[in-house]
């Protein structure tokens, strides 16, 4: 299935109607489809921010970020809806959205959250990061340059803040988003298929991930037609850059960020270079080498 932009902000701008009870949190428990996507639009919209929890999330696990967020609402299907009716939050589920024609207008200011992302922590016990407006729009501006001109390939786990780079940052950059299925992430002669038959040309992924899909022959050939492979959260090895690149002249980025920062803050293009580092900052950003005085 295809969805248009116009489509995506008719359904946003439902979503946002829907939402503007409040400008507490969100908790969003959807699949990986379009209906994800117009969720998040339509609750930016709606200047509420958004916690996202993903499919593969443990109940125990996605009720106590429910929790912790302070998430007012839930926005889950109907056939998961019954899982969280304990809890006694007011749920919405795409099935029963009201069309509403009017336009929204949204209220939130650049200084407001967008989004709370959580990460394990020092301690293993989940740490609650706000991300602001202003800075996951700032994100979208810096990643422009580093998306190719084809689609945005999905593979990044729902609950971590690199989905945002092939989620909210791509539609602001206006690119086309591939959604695979959960199953098929698993799966590199699917994905090899979907990248050559919607003209992919960005995937971002980690370089252990990478390094197991192309262990498939179909894959390796397929990888030649992406133009922008954007590899972070592990190193990547000097063995697996040599490999990437005997088999394509993709641009190849080593892009770093912790998620208290929104998602990336500096990029390294690895093409013609041995040395891989963290490369220079991106746009609106600064970094700082400090020493144990600082």
């Amino acid at each position: 299935h295809r969805y248009p932009y116009a489509l995506l902000e008719q359904r946003a701008n439902d979503y946002a109607h829907a939402l503007s009870d409040s400008r507490e949190p969100v908790a969003i428990g959807l699949p990986r489809t379009q209906e994800l996507l117009m969720a998040m639009a339509g609750a930016a919209q709606a200047g509420r921010p958004w916690v996202l929890l993903s499919p593969s999330l443990p109940q125990e696990r996605a009720e106590e970020l429910i929790r912790d967020s302070g998430a007012t609402t839930l926005l889950l299907s109907e056939d998961n809806a019954s899982s969280f009716a304990h809890l006694e939050l007011p749920i919405l589920s795409p099935q029963s959205l009201p069309h509403v024609p009017e336009a929204f207008v949204c209220p939130a200011a650049p200084g407001d959250l967008a989004y709370l992302v959580y990460t394990s922590g020092s301690t293993g016990h989940p740490k609650g990061v706000e991300i602001t407006q202003e800075n996951l729009c700032s994100f979208a501006s810096g990643m422009s340059s580093l998306y190719g001109h084809g689609a945005v390939l999905s593979l990044c786990n729902l609950g971590f803040d690199v989905f945002l780079l092939e989620s909210m940052a791509a539609l602001l950059n206006g690119r086309t988003i591939v959604l695979p299925r959960e199953e098929d992430l698993e799966r590199p002669q699917r994905l090899a298929e979907l990248i050559t038959g919607f003209a992919v040309g960005t995937m971002a992924l980690t370089p252990s991930r990478l390094s197991a899909y192309l262990k498939n022959p179909a894959f390796q050939r397929a990888v030649v037609r992406v133009e922008s492979l954007i590899c972070g959260g592990e190193s990547i090895s000097p063995a697996l850059l040599h490999q990437i690149q005997l088999l394509t002249d993709d641009r190849i980025y080593n892009q770093y960020g912790p998620s208290e920062a929104t998602v990336g803050v500096s990029y390294k293009l690895l093409n013609g270079t041995n040395a891989i580092t963290a490369g220079r900052p991106m746009d609106n950003c600064k970094l700082y080498v400090l020493d144990q005085y600082c």
